[in-house]
């Protein structure tokens, strides 16, 4: 099995020993996601936060954790001291989507969903990377999200940034900020109906 961690570390070590910083689309699921994704690969790229994610039911819900995001992003740039670019690509009609989407292969097809609308976002403006905070979930198949960002990479200019932002205590770095900041943490993925499997 391969390390998608091990990829991570590596691509930094050598982009701070390159001493420059690439522009990355980060794929963005919600605030909590992004705090500890963020502090990881702040240093080693130019960030733009990427929310895509037609997937989060109820509407009002969607709209909590796109205003928490900006919240923290606004609070990272003060901190920091870093310009971190902000894209909502909107989804088509909610309800619409809720009607047609069948997910016959469950988490697969929604995170290919996202990630391939990220790729084309990427590639139509000449971003270097693209990767998504979805590695971090606890209940995230970080091995099957790198696997999708591989394909998709194939038929693609911009380049896939492997991760798995849980490892290394990445999930305890979130609760550490979720507390620090008072972060909005959500108790589901966002699906409306959605089986929860614990996954590496």
């Amino acid at each position: 099995m391969i390390d998608y961690y091990a990829k991570q570390i590596s691509l930094c070590e050598d982009l701070k020993k390159e001493n420059k910083k690439p522009t990355l689309l980060l794929h963005t699921c919600c605030a909590l996601c992004f705090s500890s994704s963020f502090m990881q690969v702040k240093d080693y790229f130019l960030i733009t936060v990427f929310f895509y994610n037609p997937n989060i039911y109820l509407k009002e819900e969607y709209e909590k954790r796109k205003s928490e995001t900006l919240r923290l992003i606004d609070i990272f740039q003060k901190e920091y001291n870093v310009k971190i670019n902000f894209v909502e690509e909107i989804p088509e009609d909610f309800e619409k989507y809720n009607e047609k989407k069948v997910h016959q292969n469950k988490c697969f097809d929604c995170i290919f969903n996202r990630l391939l609308v990220s790729y084309n976002y990427a590639d139509e403006h000449s971003y270097d990377y693209v990767t998504t905070t979805l590695t971090l979930g606890r209940l995230k198949n970080s091995n099957m999200i790198n696997q999708i960002g591989e394909i998709l990479e194939k038929n693609h200019k911009t380049k896939y940034f492997y991760s798995n932002f849980k490892k290394n205590k990445g999930i305890d770095l979130s609760l550490q900020l979720k507390e620090k900041y008072h972060i909005y943490a959500q108790n589901y993925c966002g699906c409306e109906k959605y089986d929860a499997i614990k996954h590496d």
